[in-house]
This record gives structure tokens, sequence and C-alpha cells, in this order.
């Protein structure tokens, strides 16, 4: 069965050409809300009003996430709020 995309979040994108033809670069790697990539594209504009600036849809396979979760190593049990109590016997 195969899987579907699903939107994991927005990446900021920089265009070298502006809206001319051609491959946009990431700025970073991180992937933000669709929030988050407005906010920063607008400041980066305003820093650097001769650079295009996008804020582009960050997809992933449905299936590739699955894997992963199996493949993920538990978090740890948290630690104990205070020593058991100790019983005599």
């Amino acid at each position: 069965m195969a899987g579907h995309m699903v939107l994991i979040g927005w990446a900021l994108w920089v265009s070298p050409c502006g809206t001319d033809s051609c491959d946009a670069l990431p700025v970073t790697d991180t992937i933000f809300t669709q929030e988050q990539c407005v906010s920063r594209k607008s400041y980066l504009e305003s820093k650097r009003p001769n650079l295009y600036f996008l804020c582009g849809e960050v997809y992933r396979d449905s299936e590739e996430m699955a894997a992963e979760e199996k493949h993920a190593v538990p978090a740890p049990h948290p630690p104990l709020r205070s020593l058991p109590e100790r019983h005599s016997r």
C-alpha cells in the first residue's frame, strides 16, 4: 500500500534569481510553522530588500514517518520524586 504525503511544516528559501526561473536555496534546515516562516521572511526582507525570500511547504511520506517511529528509542522512565518507602521485615 502506498503512503501519502503529510505536511510537516514550512521551510524558508531564497531565490538568487528573484522571480526568474532558477532553483531556490534553503536559508536554514529548520522546519517552521507557517506563522514562524512568514515572520522570519518579513524580517529578512526588511534587512535584505534586494533578495527574494519565500516560504515553502515541506512534506514527508507517511510510510517513512511510521518506519522511523518503529525504530525510535523510547524515552527513559522519569526519575522518582522520592525514594520508595521501605518496610521492615
